[in-house]
């Protein structure tokens, strides 16, 4: 057998008999196993492939080899190999793959432990025995082809002499391919650096890009979304608003001219409609001005203020409003600032309180709240307030007056308003309703509330309206539900005024104090020399001035004297009456006009005449029965109603003093008699001789008992008989 034939038949006998070993060892492993499998087994349908392959290779190099010994060997192994893959064949797992735990089973049944003992020995026998048959073989089959070719390894020597003399000769040429190629790699990894590096910083333009073209869509998309017409009135339309047609012209004209922001103020008394007129505005600029958002800014408080800007930022889209921002009064104002921002239509709805408009109350250094109305030509600005004094400092001269409606209207509105409409047929009864509610759109639909609630007439209702005051105000105060007024805010007569009250209070004492006054007096042509005194002129001025403003009161051009808006004075003696102080004022009252009130001599007609009127609404109250003076103010009014022909009004005024003092003071006290006189007095104007004159013995009996006859005919008047 050929040397190289021998190598292979040993290098597949040791390839053999090394695979035969892990075998074994890996059986004898998952024999101890608890699971009976190891991880290296998972692929045993592989190993046992490859032993198969190994075996047919050491059958074939044995029966080709020649050697005796080796061919003994290889029947060996070739019997070990048979073994093998028989052991392996019934170690493989039947049916479906992956079920290893019963590979330490099947083991089991085929080898017990001395078995595999066993076949370790034998082969670790035969690995000793062919390690010393190959080393043997080995050094023969050298020493031979050492003797067969010594001439060639000769000369092999000298050639490989000469190839590395010539290596050693050509040192500097390698050296220099070796420093030709170490510079020219040096030169690629340079290259490779600052490829990837222009490639990286490419690739970071254009991730850049990306991300700056998203942003600047989003950016696109966000101010599409702005200069699209937002809406922000809280609100619906109010599918009973009816007339204040030229209000609503004027305002159209005035608002929306081009390239200036332009500011108006709707003032009025409370309840008058301004919040609705303002209401239909904001739906009529939707409607014709597509292009022109509308926002809607409920003012009464700071809170509510910051809450309709903060809807506001929501509606443009602003980042900031996505958060609770502090600062969002002034992002939002800022905004609305730049022309960037569209028309716009802003309107702030109940801007009454200065105060919290042009100074800070809050102790803190928020701005006031005017710091944060927007400015741009591309702007309009609507202020309601009740006050006229805010208006002139939103808007100056660009005022917008409301009143009261007039008969057509206000007609129009209840029939709006009812259920059934049968009730307005009679003419007569709808009118003097509307006029016992002056017209007031705020009380027209509390009336219509009540009157749909309870089913009853027109009439009954303007039954309830004439009863006695305490049954009036309890009527006025009935709550009702209107889709256009805050859910925050009490509807009724009887409350809707008590917030102004509160602010003149504040804000200006002395008009609080003419209004109080005023509740106790007739509410008609209040002469202003009845009124109580004030510091100065000025003053004076100053407190009518505020309480006008408020469309409390309007003056007369003729006289100057003043009206109080018939419902307001209802509200103000609820109000006094609720904080306990209208017996106060009512003494007030009357303390003020017997101060004022004038003698009965023809010269003081016209100024009792116009005190008339107050001074019998102030002695007919059922307040005010202790104070002292209301005796005194009595007899005033009688000798000024007796002056004036009014016998019949000034026998009561004399018949209660009479009365009053005899029960008080005695009949024989100088004032008791000298009411007694005037009463015999006023007997004789009406044509009563008798009562007269047994009024008038009485009276000189009395005045002669007590005081004789000099003094009696000093003391008491004269009158024909």
């Amino acid at each position: 057998m050929d040397p190289l034939s021998i190598v292979g038949l040993v290098g597949n006998i040791v390839q053999f008999l090394d695979f035969t070993g892990t075998i074994l060892s890996t059986s004898a492993h998952i024999y101890s196993s608890s699971r009976g499998v190891l991880p290296e087994n998972a692929d045993i349908e592989t190993v046992t492939r490859h032993l198969v392959l190994l075996n047919n290779k050491l059958k074939d190099a044995a029966s080709s080899s020649g050697a005796g010994e080796l061919q003994k060997l290889c029947a060996l192994c070739s019997n070990v190999a048979d073994e093998l893959l028989a052991a392996l064949d019934k170690l493989k797992v039947k049916g479906q793959p992956g079920r290893w735990k019963s590979v330490k089973k099947a083991l089991q049944s085929i080898w017990s432990k001395n078995k595999i003992e066993e076949l370790e020995q034998r082969l670790a026998r035969l690995r000793e025995e062919l390690n010393l048959h190959v080393v043997v073989e080995l050094r023969d089959q050298l020493a031979l082809f050492r003797a067969e070719n010594s001439d060639r390894l000769r000369e092999l020597d000298i050639a490989t002499k000469h190839v590395v003399d010539a290596i050693v000769d050509q040192r500097d040429v390698f050296e220099a391919a070796h420093d030709a190629q170490l510079t020219c790699m040096k030169d690629l990894h340079r290259e490779t650096l600052a490829r990837v590096k222009e490639e990286h910083l490419i690739t970071r333009r254009e991730i850049l890009h990306e991300i700056r073209a998203g942003l600047r869509s989003e950016s696109a998309d966000r101010q599409t979304r702005r200069q699209e017409a937002c809406w922000s009135v809280p609100f619906v339309r109010n599918p009973k608003f009816v007339g204040r047609e030229q209000q609503l012209d004027e305002l159209e004209r005035r608002l929306f001219v081009e390239g200036s922001c332009t500011k108006i103020a709707i003032f009025g008394l409370g309840g008058v409609g301004k919040t609705q007129i303002a209401l239909e505005l904001a739906y009529r600029t939707r409607a014709q001005r597509p292009d022109c958002s509308v926002f809607w800014v409920p003012s009464t408080t700071v809170e509510s203020f910051q809450q309709a800007y903060l809807d506001i930022g929501r509606k443009l889209c602003l980042p900031q409003a996505e958060k609770q921002n502090d600062n969002i009064k002034k992002i939002v104002q800022e905004y609305l600032s730049q022309d960037s921002a569209g028309r716009w239509l802003l309107i702030y709805d109940n801007a009454d309180d200065l105060d919290l408009w042009f100074k800070n109350t809050d102790g803190t250094n928020e701005p006031a709240l005017i710091n944060y109305v927007p400015t741009s030509s591309q702007g309009s600005i609507i202020f309601t307030t009740r006050d006229r004094k805010a208006a002139v400092k939103f808007a100056a001269q660009n005022l917008v007056g409301v009143g009261e409606m007039d008969e057509q209207i206000a007609t129009q509105m209840l029939s709006k308003s009812l259920i059934d409409q049968r009730l307005l047929n009679d003419h007569r009864t709808t009118l003097d309703l509307l006029e016992q509610l002056t017209f007031l759109p705020l009380a027209i639909a509390q009336a219509a509330a009540y009157i749909n609630e309870n089913g009853i007439s027109l009439s009954e209702y303007l039954s309830l309206l004439k009863d006695k005051e305490h049954r009036i105000i309890e009527i006025l105060s009935e709550d009702f539900e209107d889709d256009g007024r805050y859910r925050n805010i009490k509807n009724p007569i009887a409350s809707t005024w008590l917030i102004s009250f509160e602010q003149i209070r504040r804000r200006d004492p002395l008009a609080a104090e003419y209004l109080s006054f005023m509740a106790c007096i007739d509410p008609r042509a209040v002469p202003q020399s009845l009124l109580p005194p004030a510091k100065s002129k000025k003053r004076m001025i100053e407190a009518i001035g505020t309480l006008s403003a408020y469309s409390f009161i309007t003056k007369r051009p003729a006289d100057s004297s003043l009206d109080l808006h018939r419902l307001v004075h209802l509200a103000t003696r609820n109000w006094l009456q609720m904080e306990n102080s209208l017996s106060k004022w009512v003494a007030k009252a009357i303390v003020r006009l017997d101060e004022v009130f004038p003698s009965n001599d023809h010269t003081n007609r016209d100024l009792w005449r116009a005190y008339l009127p107050h001074a019998l609404y102030v002695v007919r109250s059922d307040l005010g029965d202790e104070v002292p003076e209301k005796l005194s103010l009595l007899e005033k009014l009688g000798l000024c109603l007796l002056s004036d022909g009014r016998y019949n009004d000034a026998e009561m005024s004399f018949v209660h003093v009479t009365e009053t003092r005899k029960r008080v003071l005695g009949e024989e006290d100088l004032s008791t008699l000298v009411s007694m006189a005037n009463l015999a007095l006023t007997y004789c104007n009406q044509g009563r001789w008798t009562e007269a004159e047994e009024l008038n013995k009485e009276v000189l009996e009395i005045s002669k008992r007590v005081r004789g006859e000099r003094s009696t005919r000093r003391h008491c008047p004269s009158w024909p008989i």
